[in-house]
């Protein structure tokens, strides 16, 4: 299991690295740090990242690496996870840290016109085999429907996160998110088990309820799921559907977003915003 560089470790990489330090979730370089890497190497003079896991991580590492004065402006980015819009950045100013507008890092890698250049690439010399997903138009209509399929999922995980941080004394017992669209196949199931679990450790809300009027919430604006459901499991529902995977012959996740960043290296405008709020910040 890959593991996180530690505090010494990341001062002493920070002390040879260049311009402002951005410490953004991962286990490895291999992961996040990648992603900006591929999108922001031409600022690399600017800007580097590093890896911490979870966003837990990244704040105690960004306020621990602060205080060490190791001078060289150190900073974060983390998930939107189940933040509002106004708590994006509410912690900019006091302790550096910034979310990112849409759910997770992964819900900026689902371009539907990126994905069709995947598959036109991956499909190159059968092209019938791609059964349309080398079209723009059908991989955007195939992108909303694993939305879609993730909204169960992603209220499940949104009640989870609300009743946990309202009751964060009542440790036991815990619930786990679920990561696997098919673990809400059996949504009364999921409905008794979310009650029966609130049941227990004193919530008073019904989280039936709960869940339904955030699954309503995601209804009615849809435009708005890429920050309420994560791109982890929008990625893993739309290779599900991809062609081959009936059969499992797909290729692992990872290869397929080499191919997304070879065809598609431009960083994301939000993403754009963030790093030039940061670069800003600290030439002050």
């Amino acid at each position: 299991m890959k593991v996180p560089p530690s505090l010494d470790e990341l001062e002493i990489e920070l002390s040879t690295g260049s311009g402002v330090a951005i410490i953004v979730e991962g286990n490895s370089y291999e992961d996040d740090p990648w992603f900006y890497g591929q999108w922001f190497g031409d600022r690399a003079r600017e800007v580097t990242f590093y890896p911490q896991n979870g966003w837990h991580q990244v704040v105690a590492a960004v306020a621990a690496l602060r205080e060490r004065s190791i001078g060289v402006p150190v900073y974060g980015i983390v998930d939107r996870d189940f933040c509002e819009d106004h708590e994006l950045d509410a912690e900019f100013e006091s302790k550096g840290i910034l979310r990112t507008p849409r759910y997770t890092l992964e819900n900026y890698l689902l371009d539907p016109a990126c994905w069709a250049t995947v598959f036109k690439r991956i499909f190159r010399r059968n092209p019938a085999d791609a059964r349309g997903w080398d079209d723009q138009q059908r991989v955007t209509n195939f992108i909303s429907d694993a939305y879609r399929d993730c909204m169960e999922l992603a209220a499940h995980n949104w009640v989870v996160g609300t009743i946990t941080a309202k009751y964060a004394s009542l440790t036991t017992p815990s619930r786990d998110y679920l990561t696997n669209h098919r673990a809400v196949k059996d949504k009364q199931a999921v409905l008794q088990s979310l009650v029966n679990w609130g049941a227990n450790i004193g919530a008073s809300e019904d989280l039936s309820q709960l869940f339904n009027a955030k699954l309503c919430q995601m209804i009615l604006v849809r435009e708005r799921l890429s920050q309420q459901i994560s791109g982890k499991y929008v990625l893993e529902r739309l290779l599900d559907m991809s062609p081959g995977s009936p059969n499992k012959k797909r290729f692992p996740l990872d290869h397929y977003l080499n191919l997304y960043m070879e065809s598609c290296s431009t960083p994301p405008a939000d993403l754009v915003n963030l790093i030039e709020r940061i670069i800003k910040h600290a030439g002050r």
